[in-house]
């Protein structure tokens, strides 16, 4: 695309319909901020009924050229529009209006841009030269001349030019010029970024254009925007609510108009300052922006073609992709009555020290306030990375966390130690497969919320954010966890605030950034059952009650945070949720090629891999638990199973301790009748039976098993460590999830046919044997695994160094509000414009019935004019008969 994306097109892809969003160039009138009522409806009118005719007019001649050219029995051209690859946008997400795209939508800009600006003929650069007071150039593009520009619009320029103290470059496309200006320098072509380059100019008055928008951001020039066509307008008035720019409509020119603007840009300092920051933004990138494009074209290349980032909404309608259809289910009772209401740390640490190396660039270095305090290793694992990597790069970081690195030789590390908080999830841990997912995801909130009092009340923490500590940090780092209240320290420190979640997005945290919430999408692990497909509207209609269900579970523990972040700082502290909704960007440990592909806000940076180590350890000698405690050689157990060997680890958090003793029978049984060894992460003292076949230790290098040749299957619960090291090690999965979004995870292996999934509760002897045969004696699991794994690691950027850079970019910019998206503070029924609908839908009602009620009149009128004369007819009749 050489323009910002079409809503046609975002139609066909699935993306989100935002009709009174102001990226939506289509519409008649654009409206920053907040529209009214009736101007969403007439936005929304707009946008349908641009669409209405797109689908019944241009997309029928599309198909019938394409079968004019191609036959009759070619597929339709929207469906195979659908299954397009990616979508290259010439656009900087860092200077439009922040929107949730697709994965597979990639943003390109300034291809054109030149390194050294070219050389201005002579003539033209001694004129500039001589321009002391400085010069205005005016372009209006290539598809707009001065032969179809109104006489009256030239005449108002020549006039307002011939009275300014500035010289006029104007690139004029006729041979005459409606007038004299002494001040101007004419003509019909110019090296426009020569002149934009030059250090006296002043003022860019233009149409609007996307290349000459890069220019005269690149080269930090001011801009007097007048649009013609197109998406111009739209781009006119972002750069405008940015501050480096006006905007003024052509048909209202006036002479007094276009000088008070002009005047305006140039007295006012603001527009230059402004328009230099947006220029330091669009040069600070963490990849070459045309490298990057070719990498993803020769990506699709290479894997012939990319159906793994496609949106699979894409395929159902659109009032199925946001359950208008399950709204007006729920809402018909209410319709009805009328009336309506309110409602392995050690190893990974290890191998950090080389990667830190290749990162160890020149940076402004700054202070880091990292709460990292959700007590799960695989969380802290993520974090330990980052702020190591961070401390290596030269910045100072304090670190509240549930574990701290045990290291006194770090300087400007400091820790404060909050790993109580394991004890209190351990009643969570014993119960947590024996209640449904819905009630798992309450029962963590009423815990989180509990911590976190704990957190608050820590003394060492009290010490840095008491009001008078005299602490200072230049940003703050922390998981988005539901209870609030910690993003308060963004307030209390005047500093950005930047998520980074371990695990996949929760629906609480879509909910905030105003991410699309789609209840029936299979990325919604908090729903109690998972349906890929096209789920039927029942099970819809349950995920939908799941989801705001959940929603409104998680509300509650809003207001309590809110009240703990007015008990320790007082009642004047906005919000914490609309501290949350500024948050500059959130870093998910997700690789999109292997979730569930879903629509994100650009300020969503995906890494993964972490963890995995260039080489696997070594395999040492560990006690085999098996064998009266003694000490043996994994790797000889290892290199023995020559008919391979099974891996079986439930993570950290899962332990003999909690598992019921049923499921670790059922486990043993198993294994005892097959060809092959058993590798077993127990960590029970006592094994409960007898297995000639088995490795047993209560801990194992991960990687180091996983890399091994025999290796033939990996049984374990679905951790993303887990996966992402399993993925590049291309071992097949038979995953049985305990908890969170483990489910959903081994259920996306499951559709890339990777991985079989088994549910806790229902795990049999029989399950389990079958679904282990199946996979070791089907070839296409290791096959499909090997070709994942191969996707994983052909990527376009380091993933760490990505996290580092975008860490950075933040501090650096002192927050990064520009890719906020601005729907974020709308009611949620606002945001899909439920309330448009809804009053279209009430309107229309109430019309069908004014119609159905004057069709009655009417045949009720016709029934008695016909009726009348016939009875008196018939009386007449019988009275002469009478007489």
């Amino acid at each position: 695309m050489s323009l910002g994306i079409h809503n046609y097109q975002r139609y066909i892809f699935g993306s989100p319909m935002l009709p009174s969003h102001p990226s939506t160039w289509e519409i008649n009138t654009l409206v920053e901020g907040n529209p009214s009522f009736w101007q969403r409806l007439q936005n929304f009118i707009d946008v349908w009924s641009y669409l209405y005719y797109w689908t019944h007019n241009n997309a029928i001649t599309e198909q019938k050229r394409a079968e004019e050219y191609f036959g009759s029995d070619t597929p339709n051209v929207v469906d195979i529009v659908k299954n397009m690859s990616i979508l290259l946008v010439n656009e900087n997400p860092a200077l439009t209006y922040a929107r949730p795209e697709q994965p597979n939508v990639i943003f390109f800009t300034g291809f054109h841009i030149q390194k050294t600006p070219p050389l201005l003929p002579e003539d033209l650069r001694q004129f500039l030269d001589d321009a002391t007071e400085g010069f205005i150039y005016v372009s209006l593009g290539t598809t707009v001349s001065c032969d179809n520009l109104p006489t009256e619009i030239v005449g108002n320029f020549i006039q307002v030019f011939s009275k300014l103290p500035y010289k006029i470059v104007w690139k004029y496309e006729c041979d005459e010029l409606p007038g004299k200006l002494d001040n101007a320098f004419i003509s019909k072509w110019f090296p426009q970024q020569g002149v934009l380059a030059h250090h006296n100019i002043r003022l860019f008055i233009y149409q609007g254009g996307l290349q000459s928008t890069e220019e005269a951001i690149h080269y930090a020039v001011p801009l007097l925007g007048i649009p013609i066509m197109f998406e111009q307008a739209s781009r006119i008035q972002r750069l405008a609510s940015l501050g480096a720019a006006i905007f003024l409509k052509l048909n209202e020119l006036s002479k007094e108009r276009l000088n008070t603007a002009i005047h305006q840009i140039l007295n006012d300092k603001s527009y230059k300052e402004r328009m230099a920051y947006l220029s330091e933004l669009s040069k600070d990138q963490p990849y070459d922006s045309l490298e990057n494009a070719i990498w993803w074209v020769e990506y699709v290349m290479r894997h012939k073609g990319i159906s793994h980032l496609r949106f699979s909404e894409s395929d159902k309608p659109w009032y199925q992709r946001y359950d208008m259809d399950i709204i007006g289910f729920l809402a018909s009772p209410y319709l009805k009555s009328g009336s309506f209401r309110k409602r392995k740390m050690r190893a990974v640490v290890c191998v950090l020290y080389v990667i830190l190396f290749s990162l160890s660039l020149s940076v402004n270095t700054g202070r880091i306030l990292s709460l990292s305090v959700v007590p799960f290793l695989s969380h802290q694992l993520i974090y330990r990375t980052l702020n190591l990597v961070l401390h290596k790069r030269g910045h100072e970081l304090v670190i509240v966390t549930t574990a701290p690195l045990k290291d006194p030789t770090l300087k400007n590390y400091t820790k404060i130690d909050v790993s109580y908080g394991f004890s209190i999830i351990t009643e969570y841990n014993d119960a947590k497969w024996k209640i449904s997912q819905m009630e798992s995801c309450r029962q963590v909130f009423t815990i989180t919320t509990e911590f976190m009092g704990t957190i608050w009340d820590n003394l060492e923490f009290k010490k840095i954010y008491r009001r008078n500590s005299g602490e200072k940090f230049d940003a703050i780092m922390m998981e988005p966890i539901c209870d609030l209240s910690l993003y308060s320290m963004a307030h209390r420190f005047n500093a950005p605030l930047i998520g980074l979640t371990p695990m996949g997005f929760h629906n609480f945290q879509r909910y905030i950034f105003a991410s699309p919430m789609l209840p029936s999408h299979p990325s919604n692990w908090e729903v109690n059952t998972l349906v890929e497909g096209y789920p039927s509207f029942w099970q819809k209609l349950q995920t939908f009650i799941d989801v705001w269900g959940y929603l409104y579970a998680w509300s509650h523990h809003v207001v309590t945070a809110r009240k703990r972040v007015e008990k320790y700082f007082g009642s004047d502290t906005p919000d914490p949720m609309d501290i949350a909704k500024n948050m500059s960007i959130v870093l998910v440990n997700e690789n999109p090629l292997f979730a569930y592909v879903r629509p994100e806000q650009p300020n969503v940076i995906y890494f993964s891999g972490f963890q995995i180590q260039k080489t696997p350890p070594t395999l040492p000698k560990v006690c085999n638990c098996s064998n009266d405690y003694y000490l043996a050689d994994l790797r000889r157990f290892l290199d023995d199973a020559t008919e391979g060997f099974i891996y079986v680890s439930l993570g950290t958090t899962v332990s003999c301790h909690n598992l019921p003793t049923e499921i670790i029978g059922n486990f043993i049984e198993v294994f005892s009748k097959l060809p092959f060894k058993i590798v077993w992460k127990y960590e029970c003292d006592e094994f409960p039976g007898k297995l000639d076949n088995i490795f047993i230790s209560k801990w194992f290098p991960h990687q180091g098993i996983l890399a091994h040749h025999n290796i033939r299957l990996f049984i374990y619960q679905g951790g993303v460590h887990s996966t992402e090291e399993a993925i590049h090690y291309a071992v097949p999965l038979l995953g049985i999830p305990i908890m969170f979004e483990q489910a959903s995870r081994i259920q996306r292996l499951a559709s890339l046919g990777a991985a079989i999934f088994l549910k806790l509760n229902e795990l049999s002897k029989e399950r389990l044997n079958t679904a282990i045969h199946q996979i070791l004696n089907d070839k296409s699991y290791k096959e499909r695994m090997a070709y994942l794994s191969e996707l994983s690691k052909d990527q376009p950027y380091d993933s760490l160094e990505n996290a580092i850079w975008w860490v950075e970019y933040v501090m650096r910019h002192k927050g990064i509000s520009h890719l906020r998206f601005s729907e974020s503070d709308k009611p949620w029924y606002q945001r899909y414009d439920m309330d448009i609908i809804g009053f279209l839908a009430v309107m229309t009602f109430v019309a069908f019935l004014i119609s159905f009620y004057t069709i009655f009149r009417i045949l009720r009128f016709i029934y008695h004019y016909y009726q009348i004369p016939c009875h008196n007819f018939q009386y007449s009749n019988a009275k002469s008969k009478i007489q």
